[in-house]
């Protein structure tokens, strides 16, 4: 539940959100796997016809808001009722309203829910559906209304998907927190059965890893950050104090951006705006990748490492002054600094829970700082990890050799809250899993290439990529810890890295991982 008071706190700030419902009830305008944003919404704004989630006897649930009642009390009450289901929910009260549907997303392509033709088509479902059932009580009385409201209604269900609008302005969504709903499919592999199998039993085949081209950037590219709304990758050219920004769709190199001394990582913003830590000027570099500016530079602490954006807030990790530094993604100002480990590395953040993950490769340890409230965060207890810990009798240290871990990345959902850690020095992957109190509650480690580095997770695919200092690129399946790799030297050998990549055969694929369908 701790992860949808975090959500209910970011639509009171006006911030809307993507969640996965699951199930069939309201197919086939929403459909098991579709992701829905989810936006603000007053109780006393909603229509007859709107989509709603809502919390429901211990779950939370997206149905049709067909009529209003009064409560023995006289409040009012509301009644909802999947578009699929057999009988309407029980009436719930305003303090249940969570927010409403205003878009759709299936296989890529997004829709629009508060269209006026949306609107209009599900006050139409709901007068149709009173209908019915006045005439199954009056036999007779709709035998013309209902076919012409069927036809109506059939419009846009398979079609509108082809008249879309882009909301590629969060990739935070999660699944539907009620496993009992009778309209589930069994059929389907879910992202969040972290036992690594669907529900038929299969386990789902890894992702083959293939190099698709080969932009050029500038000297000694280290940090690296997506653009998923606008299709960009900014990489961080740490010898030549500029940033590269690549197209991915054409992986050319559209623009150079010179930010400043010593550009080590990125991270974007929603909007569109990346900060780079610049390692030798103590400061965060704030450009539009898109228009090739620089904006700003915010001071932060000695020697600024690794960098994470969650929401509106922008997380830095100050290896050289042993803190954090915390700033407003808005107005581009510090908010807090606190000390923190001995030489902090590389963050992640968590933008359900509110909790920031920092790597100390001196004492192979990650620190978890609560920050939804920036302005005071809260340290949580700090995790160590196999091969980690200050003192010299930890069990692990006798196992093998001491952890060092570099990056990290969090995967996140409705019952998944863990996060994924390179460690160089024992060349593995290690997986922390934590509860809702932010307690450790199982690590798994994967074998991996020589020198793990950078870690990136797609959250709620079951997935992660790998960087090794020594090899090459690893995928790496969270559930079933299986590892596929992609060659650099295969690639090389058979000319893909001195020629431009042949991308007809993968634009579609590629357009939908960045959800640019």
């Amino acid at each position: 539940m701790i992860f949808e008071e975090f959500r209910k706190e970011t639509l009171a700030r006006g911030i809307p959100y993507w969640w996965r419902p699951r199930g069939l009830s309201m197919a086939p305008t929403i459909d098991d796997g579709d992701r829905v944003l989810v936006a603000p919404a007053a109780p006393e704004s909603l229509k007859p016809g709107d989509i709603v989630k809502f919390r429901a006897q211990g779950a939370f649930v997206m149905h049709r808001l067909v009529r209003f009642d009064r409560g023995e009390d006289g409040a009012r009450t509301f009644v909802f009722r999947g578009d699929n289901a057999p009988t309407t929910d029980p009436p719930v009260t305003a303090a249940a309203i969570i927010g409403r549907a205003v878009a759709v997303e299936r296989h890529g392509v997004q829709r629009r829910l508060d269209s006026r033709f949306e609107l209009w088509r599900g006050r139409l479902k709901v007068i149709k559906r009173a209908l019915i059932e006045r005439w199954r009580i009056r036999p007779g009385g709709a035998l013309v209304l209902i076919p012409a409201l069927a036809a109506l209604l059939s419009l846009g269900s398979s079609t509108a998907f082809a008249h879309s609008h882009d909301y590629r302005n969060d990739d935070s969504w999660d699944s539907r927190d009620s496993r009992d709903d009778p309209y589930d499919r069994d059929d389907r592999y879910d992202p969040d059965d972290r036992d690594g199998k669907n529900s038929n039993g299969k386990t789902p085949a890894l992702a083959t890893l293939s190099v698709i081209g080969t932009p050029r950037v500038g000297r000694h590219p280290f940090g690296v950050a997506i653009d998923s709304g606008h299709g960009l990758a900014v990489v961080a050219n740490r010898n030549d104090r500029t940033v590269s920004v690549i197209d991915l769709l054409s992986a050319t190199t559209v623009r150079t951006i010179l930010v400043g001394r010593g550009p080590v990582d990125v991270a974007i913003h929603a909007s569109g705006i990346a900060f780079v830590t610049l390692a030798q000027e103590n400061a965060v570099a704030v450009i539009d990748p898109a228009l090739g500016t620089l904006i700003r530079k915010i001071a932060v602490g000695h020697h600024p490492s690794g960098i994470a954006v969650g929401g509106n807030i922008v997380v830095v990790a100050n290896r050289g002054s042993r803190s954090l530094t915390i700033l407003n993604a808005v107005n581009l100002t510090p908010i807090s600094d606190l000390t923190v480990g001995r030489i902090p590395r590389d963050v992640a953040i968590n933008p359900l829970t509110g909790v920031v993950a920092v790597t100390d490769e001196s004492d192979g340890m990650v620190y978890l700082v609560d920050i939804r409230y920036p302005e005071s965060p809260v340290f949580l207890p700090p995790v160590t990890l196999p091969g980690g810990g200050r003192g010299h009798t930890d069990d692990y240290r006798r196992r093998g050799p001491r952890a060092r871990p570099v990056g990290i990345a969090f995967d996140y959902g409705v019952g998944v809250n863990q996060f994924v850690v390179a460690d160089e020095n024992r060349n593995a992957v290690h997986i922390v899993k934590l509860s809702a109190t932010g307690t450790v509650d199982g690590i798994r480690s994967v074998d991996v290439g020589k020198r793990p580095q950078a870690i990136a997770v797609n959250p709620g695919r079951d997935w992660a990529l790998v960087t090794s200092e020594k090899d090459d690129v690893f995928g790496l399946s969270l559930s079933s810890d299986e590892v596929s790799k992609s060659d650099r030297r295969r690639e090389a050998a058979a000319g893909h890295r001195h020629r431009p990549a042949d991308l007809s055969g993968r634009r579609e694929q590629l357009e939908e991982s960045l959800g640019l369908g």
